[in-house]
């Protein structure tokens, strides 16, 4: 996971939202059971309800941590496979946050 907010280390222990970290951890966990897509890594930034997760050779995908994490990625996963296909993997973000749309560039 990694930490680009304003919260760093500070005495030892590092002051971040445990919802943001919680929700990264549901994430990798629900790309590893659906099997098509690998994370690299997870990115906890300064926007308070968005976790990214980094796509080996692919895109950030962005997650809103309160909305349901499985119903983005089933938002994601059908871009993916019905929309961009290969494409997908050129993209520089995915955005599954707002309601039934995906915005990706």
């Amino acid at each position: 996971i990694e930490n680009t907010s304003q919260y760093f280390i500070d005495n030892d222990k590092i002051s971040v939202n445990i919802d943001l970290i919680r929700k990264a951890l549901e994430i990798d966990e629900s790309l590893k059971a659906q099997g098509e897509l690998e994370g690299e890594k997870y990115i906890i930034s300064g926007e308070t309800k968005l976790v990214k997760a980094k796509i080996l050779d692919g895109a950030e995908l962005y997650f809103d941590i309160e909305e349901e994490i499985e119903s983005q990625l089933n938002k994601i996963l059908t871009i993916k496979n019905e929309l961009l296909k290969e494409d997908f993997f050129n993209k520089i973000y995915i955005d599954a946050r707002i309601g039934d749309s995906v915005y990706y560039q």
